[in-house]
């Protein structure tokens, strides 16, 4: 059996030895041109077809390396026979990224053998965008929410059919000294799936990290990292921010208290006739980027007793007189 080549370079409008880069670009550009949700030519759904099924084989670098080695000779519309003994590719892809309904050409299915079809021996349809790139695109809801192993929420993002983007809320403490955080996500037609991330140390505010293939319809999840400053640490750059509570006297009188740090905990002089804001640095023990340290700075926060004894006021009186002073 032969089928007619498919030149899935020249369907992206691209040259063979283009950039993932530049496949996913103009995947991108041209899907929103011929996605029949907004484009009604008779020609537009096909099209899109083709796009999709074009882009199913070139993002993924084995089955391009497949398609080179095979398809070398060949050109568009040129009858196409597989090698002798070519069994096709036998391996799972992954999902087109938005293709609509139905299943890839038969020039495809030659060359990838089972790799077109699903578990059921049916043909494969990816479905449809399952987000849109905005008005007018079907779906558009976007997925559901991100949460960890600190039970906290995490809010919404949109898909673009291809890939999509989220804000993931990581604590400061995790940020500061990096490591695993289990991240629960919840897509349509993916359902709710549990993954296993490594935080980077020091990772900046608006970077993001890339899940490849954990996106609706096979695309990429992008975790935009925004910092949780609601614990016990907050970030000011490099520096790390945090407080200690000391009583009226220890902030009068100067005292030794113990306060935790991301390194671990440490006694901390409070110098005598520290005021409540008032901040201590410690060289050196903030957040490593760059290979450089930021400072650790402490800030006095003084709190008086929650509740006070007839002897206690009378000390505070006795006070008052004797000093007769007041910070206004």
């Amino acid at each position: 059996m032969s089928v007619k080549f498919k030149d899935y370079y020249g369907i992206l409008g691209l040259k063979k030895g283009a950039t993932q880069e530049e496949i996913r670009k103009a995947y991108r550009s041209m899907a929103r041109q011929y996605h029949p949700d907004v484009n009604k030519a008779p020609d537009a759904e096909e099209k899109f077809k083709a796009l999709s099924e074009a882009y199913e084989v070139l993002k993924d670098p084995e089955k391009r390396r497949m398609y080179d080695q095979y398809g070398s000779g060949y050109q568009h519309g040129q009858e196409f026979r597989t090698p002798p003994g070519f069994g096709g590719f036998g391996f799972n892809p992954g999902g087109a990224n938005g293709a609509g309904a139905g299943s890839f050409s038969d020039f495809f299915e030659m060359l990838f053998g089972q790799a077109g079809r699903g578990a059921n021996g049916g043909a494969r349809s990816a479905g449809g965008f399952g987000g849109g790139f905005g008005p007018g695109f079907s779906g558009g809801a976007g997925f559901g929410g991100f949460g960890n192993e600190y039970g906290q929420g995490y809010g919404s993002g949109a898909a673009t059919g291809e890939d999509a983007e989220a804000e993931l809320l990581v604590p400061v403490e995790k940020v500061i000294t990096g490591g695993a955080m289990t991240v629960q996500l919840t897509l349509p037609g993916v359902g709710s799936r549990s993954y296993d991330l490594r935080i980077p140390q020091g990772i900046a505010e608006g970077k993001r990290i890339r899940l490849a293939g954990q996106g609706p319809n096979g695309g990429d999840m992008y975790l935009k990292i925004k910092y949780d400053q609601s614990g016990l640490y907050a970030l000011e750059g490099s520096d790390v921010v945090t407080e200690v509570r000391v009583a009226p006297w220890e902030a009068a009188l100067g005292a030794k208290v113990p306060v935790q740090t991301p390194s671990g905990k440490i006694t901390l002089t409070i110098p005598a006739g520290s005021s409540s804001g008032r901040r201590l640095r410690l060289k050196g023990q903030g957040m490593e980027t760059g290979g450089v340290k930021g400072d650790l700075l402490v800030k006095v926060s003084i709190v008086l007793p929650e509740t006070t004894t007839p002897e206690a006021k009378a000390l505070w009186e006795e006070l008052q007189r004797k000093t007769g002073w007041s910070p206004r």
